[in-house]
Parts: structure tokens; C-alpha cells; sequence
């Protein structure tokens, strides 16, 4: 479509469309990770995360035979058949650990080994396939699932299901009860097996969502938009009233935990009337709507919309050095940089304490908040993760200002960043330089900037175009 990148590194899926997620049913891919040795933990390439997947130390590995007969197990039969006295018996290794690949993010999601017995599609990275760690010297898995024919990995990482170069691509896999064999082999030896039974389950979604059409889907954001963007007012701990409007997803189930999509509006909706033009945005209101019916089904979540306040006059999203309520945008560097204040502003910090109170009151992955903002809410989303870092899984700023001294606070969280080149707004070079900033401090900052777009365009192109973002965002998880 036209876009100027500046990220050489930019993955596969950035660069081509994505095909369309599975709506009529929805299903969702698994997959077994098996690191065969500690050099063959599958890991993210930097291009999409901030950090590699971690390797797990507590992978399962084949077992060797004792090497003297001190700690040889001599109680059952020796591995030869014989039964002469002093033979020893060889363990038998377990067989391979099962566990989740995060397809988009091309790495393995940890917090999934092992494979649980109930795996709740909320709870799952939109586009995932299963993975083996394998025993120590294996050189080909076979998974069977569902009694159907074998399938044959012969290239560690062990994934279920990968195109003609090797990657990992996603595995389709119906809502319901699933039998699964996994096989590890070193040449014609068998190392190891798992078998055992795991359950897809469609809590706290629309497990049986047929997508609509564009036309169905506008006619339902006008009937239904203003009722499901809930008015609410959380008080913070120094007293602020933040007026904010909160989604919650139509099949709400507290068994599961949800992801939170946070969003910074920009600074025409200033104020504490928490009025419906808060979610003004193309986000909420165009063909990807991430509150309406299709893209539940495939990112359901919570959505939060909090307002920052405009008392007094000055404040903003961001707070930087220099702003003051006689010169509000002192301090703004005509390279698209500002210094961060040692304070956020109340507004800010109640966003802060928000996100936490709302764990408590509802289900939520701590490991899964999500934040995205636009203009003065792009400002937010680099002030917040700079100033909160542990708590962001991934950041996607539009069009804002930044402090670059910042940069080594926020390697971990993978970034989007949109900008378009003709904003006569805020300056396309602030993006420019702190993207490149992230990369070559060894983070990881993707860049979409359109030429010949303005301020506002940007946005609009951003949550509307076919580029994969929503995917992307929902794709995150929280790294350390």
C-alpha cells in the first residue's frame, strides 16, 4: 500500500497480507515445542519481539543409562532379557514435552508447558501451532492427532505443521476434545513418546461466530456501539476521578483470562465529560472494529478507554519538561523529542492504577495489556511503557512525541509504530529516530510510514488497511 519502512529487520508478515483468520468456525492452531538439546529452544528472531523466548532449564530430556553400577536400578529386568545377576536395567526417557508456538511472534510460549488438559482459545496467541522439546539426540518427531496419519518433523525445532522453508505455520483445530501421540526417534530408535488427551475450549467467546459482512457489521456498530462502550469512573489513590469507558466482552467468562486493550484518545477529548467522541477512532468504528462481532471472535478481550482530564489546561498524556500552563508546548523539540517530567500527570498515573483495580474486579492476563494510542495518545504510549515498563506486553504509537533517552527502559516490549510523512502536526522524524533508536540499542521497533499522509490519514490507514496489525497486537505477551 505505499509504505515507507525503516526496519530492515521487519518480519515475513509485515511485509505481505495476511490470509483471512478462520470466522465460520473458529478455530485456532496449536502446537508441541520440542527443544532438542538447550541450542535448539526456538526463540524469537528480534524482528517481532523485544527479547528471545526464554529456554526452559526444565525441559525433558531422554535419560542415559548410569555409568557404573553404584546407581544402576538392578530391581527389574536387564535390558538385554537376560536375568544374570548384577545386569542392569536402562531408563526408559521420557518422551517429549508438549507446549504452545506463537506463530507470529515465531516463538514458544512458556507459560504453556506443559501442555495443560483444557486449553481455553481467550487464553491462546491468535495464531499458534503446537511444539515438542524433544529427548537429547533426537533427529525426527512424529505427532498423530486424532488417530489420523502420522506427521513427520525432521529439523529441530520440532513444530506440528510448517511450510516448504521450514516455518512454522498455523494448525486448524476444531472446538472439542482432542487425543494426541508424539513420537521422538534417533534415526530408528524410539527415544521417547506422549501420548494424552487436551480439550479446545470456546469459554468465554463466540464459539460458533459467523462473520459478518461489512454492511451487517456497520449496521450493528450503529445500533450497539454506544451501548457496549460502558460509562464508568474509577477514583484514584491520590483522588483523581478518571472518567473512562470500559468493553467487556459479550460472553464474559471469569474462568478464563482475558487480554486488555488499553486506548489513548488524542488531545481534541480532553475533559471529564467521557463523551463518545473518546472513541472516535477507526479502532472502534471502522471495518476492523475491535469491539464488534468479527473481531471478538478473533481477539476477544477487554477494551479501555480512559479520558484524560483537561484541568489543568496543560495537561496531557505525557508530561515533559518545560510545559506550563502559560506555555503548554515548551519543551516540544521540533525533531519530534521531548525530556520526560520526573512526575506524570494525575491522569496518567490513574490509568496506571486502573489497569490494576481492573484485575481485581474482573479476570484479566496480567502478562497480556496491550496499549495503542493516537496524536497526544501516541505521546501516552511512549510515556507510559518509559514510565512503566513491566507492565506493557507491546506498544503501537501513532504520530507522537518521544523522550529517546528512554530507549533502554523499553528493549523488552516489541513496538508498531505508524506515522505518515506529509503530518504537519507532529513531526514524522520523532517516529524516525526513535524507531531507530529501539534497533540499534537491540530492541524491536516495526515502522510503518505513509507517504504523502497526513495526521489524521494515518490513523485511519493504520486500523483500516489489511496490514495484520490487530493480529500483531493480540499476538503479544509480556516479557521479562
Amino acid at each position: 500500500m505505499g509504505m515507507r519502512r525503516y526496519d530492515d529487520r521487519s518480519p515475513i508478515f509485515v511485509r505481505t497480507p495476511y490470509p483471512p483468520l478462520m470466522r465460520r468456525i473458529p478455530l485456532v492452531s496449536l502446537m508441541i515445542c520440542m527443544a532438542c538439546g538447550s541450542d535448539d529452544t526456538p526463540s524469537g528472531d528480534g524482528s517481532t519481539t523485544a527479547t528471545s523466548a526464554p529456554t526452559d532449564s526444565t525441559a525433558t530430556t531422554g535419560t542415559s543409562p548410569p555409568a557404573d553400577d553404584t546407581t544402576a536400578d538392578t530391581s527389574g529386568p536387564p535390558a538385554d532379557g537376560t536375568t544374570g545377576e548384577g545386569s542392569t536395567t536402562a531408563e526408559v526417557p521420557e518422551g517429549p514435552e508438549l507446549g504452545i508456538f506463537n506463530v507470529v511472534r515465531d516463538a514458544s510460549e512458556e507459560v504453556f508447558f506443559p501442555l495443560p488438559e483444557v486449553l481455553h482459545r481467550v487464553e491462546l496467541p491468535p495464531r499458534a501451532t503446537l511444539e515438542a522439546r524433544a529427548p537429547a539426540g533426537t533427529t525426527r518427531v512424529e505427532f498423530r492427532i486424532d488417530g489420523g496419519e502420522p506427521i513427520a518433523d525432521e529439523t529441530a525445532p520440532f513444530r506440528l505443521d510448517e511450510d516448504d522453508v521450514g516455518a512454522a505455520v498455523p494448525w486448524a483445530l476444531e472446538f472439542g476434545s482432542h487425543d494426541y501421540e508424539v513420537i521422538a526417534f534417533d534415526g530408528a530408535t524410539e527415544l521417547g513418546r506422549t501420548t494424552g488427551v487436551f480439550t479446545l475450549s470456546g469459554a468465554g467467546m463466540d464459539a460458533e461466530h459467523v462473520a459478518q459482512s461489512n454492511d451487517e457489521q456497520q449496521d450493528w456498530l450503529d445500533d450497539n456501539l454506544g451501548g457496549v462502550m460502558e460509562v464508568r469512573t474509577f477514583v484514584a489513590a491520590d483522588g483523581h476521578e478518571l472518567p473512562y469507558r470500559l468493553y467487556t466482552p459479550e460472553f464474559y467468562d471469569p474462568a478464563v483470562r482475558y487480554p486488555v486493550l488499553v486506548y489513548l484518545h488524542g488531545r481534541g477529548q480532553r475533559g471529564s465529560d467521557n463523551p463518545p467522541s473518546l472513541y472516535n477512532s477507526r479502532l472502534f468504528r471502522g471495518p476492523n472494529s475491535i469491539v464488534a462481532p468479527n473481531a471478538q471472535a478473533d481477539f476477544p478481550s477487554f477494551v479501555v478507554v480512559p479520558q484524560c482530564s483537561d484541568q489543568p489546561a496543560h495537561q496531557e498524556w505525557a508530561h515533559w519538561v518545560g510545559n506550563s500552563a502559560d506555555m503548554p508546548f515548551t519543551g516540544l523539540g521540533g525533531d519530534g523529542s521531548y525530556e520526560q517530567h520526573p512526575d506524570p500527570w494525575p491522569s496518567a498515573q490513574a490509568v496506571r492504577e486502573l489497569i490494576d483495580a481492573l484485575g481485581t474486579e474482573v479476570t484479566i492476563e496480567p502478562d497480556r495489556v496491550l496499549l495503542t494510542g493516537e496524536s497526544m495518545g501516541g505521546f501516552g504510549t511512549w510515556e507510559f511503557t518509559t514510565r512503566w515498563p513491566d507492565v506493557f506486553a507491546t506498544g503501537v504509537p501513532m504520530a507522537g512525541f518521544s523522550d529517546r533517552t528512554k530507549v533502554d527502559l523499553i528493549l523488552h516490549i516489541p513496538f508498531w509504530v505508524f506515522h505518515g510523512d506529509a503530518d504537519t502536526s507532529n513531526p514524522v522524524e520523532g517516529s524516525r529516530a526513535m524507531v531507530e533508536a529501539i534497533n540499534e540499542a537491540g530492541g524491536s521497533a516495526l515502522y510503518t510510514e505513509y507517504p504523502d499522509t497526513g495526521h489524521g490519514e494515518t490513523f485511519n490507514r493504520a486500523w483500516t488497511e489489511d496490514n495484520g496489525l490487530l493480529l500483531w497486537i493480540y499476538s503479544q505477551r509480556r516479557q521479562p
